[in-house]
């Protein structure tokens, strides 16, 4: 019972309009965070599921996808009862996931040969140095 309540609240924390729907890419990514694999595995991961367009770099929608699925996923395991609507704490999540997202690009700027994308090696350096 405890796993099945577990992983029935883990699928609806991703069915953001409470339709019965998720989106498949970003509850794999959010499922690798429960993985064994190291954290460049994952990204990896993250690049082949988000990478809409094959260009080896992920735009700011992608990215943001990227990282929401993360936060989706802790948000879940953590039982987190805020005294919030469902609908409430996805706003929260999108927020935070497009803040970071919008500091990632910020704080890569320099480095990046794109400034409209950011590739696995340059989110990687930034991750890598701190973020």
């Amino acid at each position: 019972a405890f796993l099945t309540i577990t992983l029935s609240n883990f699928y609806f924390a991703f069915d953001r309009d409470q339709q019965g729907y998720v989106d498949c890419d970003e509850l794999a990514a959010g499922f690798t965070l429960f993985c064994a694999g190291n954290k460049s595995d994952k990204l990896s991961l993250a690049f082949l599921l988000f990478n809409d367009g094959d260009s080896g770099s992920l735009s700011q929608p992608e990215l943001w996808r990227f990282l929401r699925s993360f936060l989706v996923a802790l948000a879940a395991a953590s039982h987190c009862r805020a005294p919030l609507e469902p609908e409430m704490v996805s706003e929260v999540l999108d927020q935070h996931a497009a803040d970071m997202t919008a500091r990632i690009f910020e704080e890569s700027r320099a480095g990046r040969a794109d400034p409209s994308t950011i590739s696995y090696e340059e989110l990687g350096t930034w991750y890598n140095e701190g973020g």
